[in-house]
């Protein structure tokens, strides 16, 4: 069917949409959701997909006017109650021929007024007019199920409705473009062609098929697991930019942990006094620094003396910090800056290196307005890493450590690689990082069972499975039990 195809003419004389094609749908049944979140608003859009589109549109729509109401043309329609026929409400109405739709069904999204009531009218009288209640997901699910996006698309759906910030939504609308499911299929390919040479040295035992050289064969096989290994390793950038940059602020306590959480905040979250150890519990909030998410945790104070006994409630909280670190991307190691003590810097550094090697340090020297030390600032300028001076009074060099925790965020989701398109795509899916650890432990077994001598049968059930791990991450093979796991999480409606 063309987008232009019209519709006929209701006995009313005003117009109703009866369009003639159904596309295949991939259940039978015709659903129907509210694609808009619940509450007052300007619209509320209520969206059907399934092969009676066609039969519910007759029963409930009438196009205002001497139009015709087209495939991909808005119209003004008034929605009718299938029973009674009383007008429910005005709505604008586009009908969608499949199956360049979608779910590549036919389709019919009403946006009518926002609110709960209207919505909820127009909702019950499609239900009224033959659809059922839509399960959460099962628009993107009948899309992955009829071939319009395969597996991590339909996961990127999620992602982008789900990311805090705008360097979440780009890498969901980069797998949406089908970027992961590009670099995993070029390794699957690789990987059949593979399979498929080696199988027929046995398959064929009997014809004058030459046997294939194992020295080649591990390294194709290795070249294929490194480029699995090089998307694993991509996780954590990945991770950072759809959950967000983890930073732990540590330090003495009142040597303005709090304060400086405040202040790169912008408003007070956390309760600032002059007592020592007012913080007892760990405190989280997401700041948005240029499309980057920073997830920061202020923490317990860490006391001067390891050797003084805690109090029970010190000890958790102290601990409860302790495990804030172990998890950090990032710490913020707090001085005060007005004691050339500089609070236990050393030995809090010390433990800083024990609990993460991996985190990047940064040092922030407060207090700035009350007039630091200047020894303090010449045992620092022996520090490898970022120290700056910052007061949470006037804001001096707030700005500045926002900046500087922004580039060092940005620089962490950078992956690095030999150009390949593989190299320019990241992982943030725990369920691909998983897939993709099975792939590679089965190609490693194969290269193992290549080195030892194995019969390349053995070789080729361990490619087979690898193959078998890359096909669930895109959905080539995969069970309904896990597709119903997946789905499950989406809202309904999308």
């Amino acid at each position: 069917m063309t987008s232009g195809k019209t519709i006929g003419a209701s006995a009313t004389g005003e117009q109703a949409g009866m369009p003639e094609d159904n596309v295949a749908s991939a259940t039978g049944d015709t659903i129907v959701a509210v694609a808009t979140p619940p509450g007052e608003g300007a619209i509320g859009v209520v969206r059907v997909s399934g092969p009676d589109v066609a039969t519910i549109i007759g029963r409930i729509i009438r196009v205002v006017g001497k139009g015709r109401l087209a495939s991909r043309r808005v119209a003004l329609a008034w929605v009718i109650d299938p029973e009674t026929g009383e007008k429910i409400d005005q709505a604008m109405a586009v009908y969608m021929a499949g199956p360049r739709t979608y779910t590549r069904e036919p389709t019919l999204e009403i946006m009518c007024h926002g609110g709960c009531a209207a919505t909820e009218a127009v909702l019950t009288a499609v239900i009224g007019a033959g659809a059922r209640l839509a399960n959460r997901g099962e628009f993107t699910l009948r899309a992955f199920l009829n071939g319009r996006i395969d597996l991590t698309q339909a996961e990127a759906v999620l992602d982008a409705v789900r990311a805090p910030t705008r360097a979440g939504v780009e890498v969901a609308v980069d797998h949406l473009a089908g970027s992961l499911a590009r670099a995993i299929g070029l390794i699957r390919e690789n990987l059949i062609a593979v399979d498929a040479e080696l199988e027929a040295t046995f398959d064929f035992t009997d014809d004058d098929v030459p046997a294939i050289d194992r020295t080649v064969l591990r390294a194709r096989v290795d070249a294929l697991r490194e480029q699995i290994d090089a998307l694993a390793r991509s996780a954590r950038a990945g991770r950072i930019r759809r959950h967000g940059w983890r930073i732990a602020i540590v330090g003495a306590p009142n040597a303005g942990k709090s304060s400086l959480f405040n202040a790169l905040l912008d408003r007070s979250r956390a309760i600032v006094t002059d007592e020592p150890g007012t913080t007892r519990d760990t405190l989280e909030e997401t700041l948005d620094l240029d499309g980057m998410a920073v997830v920061l945790t202020d923490t317990a104070g860490w006391p001067l003396d390891n050797r003084r006994e805690l109090a029970v409630v010190e000890r958790i909280g102290v601990d409860r910090s302790y495990e804030v670190v172990k998890e950090a991307d990032a710490v913020i190691h707090v001085i005060d800056g007005s004691r050339c003590s500089g609070d236990g810097f050393d030995t809090h550094r010390a433990l800083i290196s024990a609990l993460t090697s991996d985190a990047t340090q940064v040092i922030a020297i407060t207090k700035a307005d009350l007039g630091a030390d200047q020894s303090l600032y010449a045992r620092m300028t022996t520090y490898q890493g970022s120290a700056l001076a910052v007061s949470a009074v006037t804001g001096q060099g707030i700005d500045t450590l926002r900046r500087t925790l922004g580039d060092l965020a940005r620089s962490a989701t950078r992956t690095g690689g030999d150009g390949s398109q593989s190299a320019s795509v990241v992982v943030t899916n725990p369920r691909h990082v998983a897939l993709l650890a099975r792939a590679s432990g089965s190609l490693e077994r194969a290269v193992e069972g290549i080195t030892a001598g194995l019969p390349d049968d053995v070789v080729a059930t361990d490619l087979r499975d690898g193959l078998r791990g890359l096909g669930e991450i895109t959905g080539q093979t995969i069970t309904e039990e896990v597709l119903s796991r997946i789905f499950s999480t989406f809202c309904i409606g999308k």
